[in-house]
């Protein structure tokens, strides 16, 4: 049809069908040549809903990666990791992308690496090159997710990460304990290390150890001590990260109770706010023999 609009309907409206033929696929794709970018990109959006893999439509995503309009590259990129295909032809694509001079097509490329979890040297390699050195912080950050995500028992990344994490590159250390707090499970030598590097002097490596404490959610006294002594930091953002994390780990003991009524009385709103929110969930979370006990405690 002469009028876009029309076709950006009648794409969306293919989405929904459950069930479609060859025809229906191949009119849907031919519209990644719309010469309007929002018909490029119902496209690559009814693509993503479909979830259903198809070879033309892989290749159809990997052309669209080049797109003029970078909304219409950052979903190609997602669309493929939904697709979930892990084909030369896809990696090397996303790789490509992530030097891309748009921020946007560099994140969204990193993070579809990390859905379709190729765990890869080139892979690896790659998203080590982008959390060292990109221009951008949530690039870099995207990276450093991407990493953990397919370094789950991968002892050689863990200890590289390990690594990194304690070299005076505080940059690539703080994504490097970005990276290990995404790997999302309570492995001591990852814990031990992430504690360790709690004695960094740079706030956001600070930070960022919190926050991956509190994403690996190891319910160790440790950690705990670690959260609670952060409580009291000087920085607001470390101390609301604290909070936070032990909100996720969900433990409910007297030094945890008592760290949080204390910060009911944070000079920051949002620290205040969050304590106050943590606690409530805390006492929720136990019966009121559980209740009476821990009260006797103080």
């Amino acid at each position: 049809d002469k009028d876009h609009e029309v076709r950006q309907i009648a794409t969306y409206t293919l989405g929904k069908i459950e069930k479609f033929d060859e025809s229906a696929i191949t009119a849907l794709l031919s519209g990644i040549k719309d010469e309007n970018y929002n018909g490029r990109q119902s496209v690559v959006t009814t693509l993503i809903k479909l979830g259903k893999y198809d070879e033309n439509a892989v290749s159809i995503l990997i052309s669209a990666i080049d797109d003029d309009n970078s909304d219409v590259s950052q979903n190609a990129a997602l669309a493929l990791a939904k697709l979930g295909k892990r084909g030369e032809n896809v990696v090397n694509t996303l790789i490509s992308a992530m030097k891309n001079g748009d921020s946007y097509i560099r994140k969204s490329a990193t993070e579809a690496l990390g859905d379709i979890g190729y765990n890869d040297e080139i892979v690896i390699n790659a998203l080590y090159y982008v959390m060292e050195n990109d221009n951008y912080s949530s690039v870099m950050k995207s990276a450093a997710k991407a990493l953990g995500k397919i370094a789950y028992n991968n002892e050689n990344i863990v200890n590289t990460l390990i690594t990194a994490m304690n070299e005076n590159h505080y940059r690539f250390g703080r994504f490097a304990v970005v990276a290990l707090g995404e790997i999302g499970y309570d492995d001591e030598i990852i814990t031990t290390a992430l504690i360790s590097a709690m004695k960094n002097s740079n706030y956001d490596v600070k930070r960022s150890v919190v926050e991956a404490l509190g994403n690996i959610g190891y319910n160790d006294k440790d950690v705990l001590n670690v959260l609670v002594t952060a409580m009291k930091d000087e920085n607001d953002y470390i101390r609301l990260s604290a909070v936070e994390a032990l909100g996720k780990i969900g433990n409910f003991n007297e030094n945890v109770v008592n760290a949080l009524i204390s910060a009911m009385g944070d000079e920051d709103d949002s620290v205040r706010w969050r304590a106050n929110e943590v606690l409530q969930m805390l006492f929720k979370s136990k019966t009121d023999n559980e209740l009476l006990e821990m009260l006797s405690m103080g």
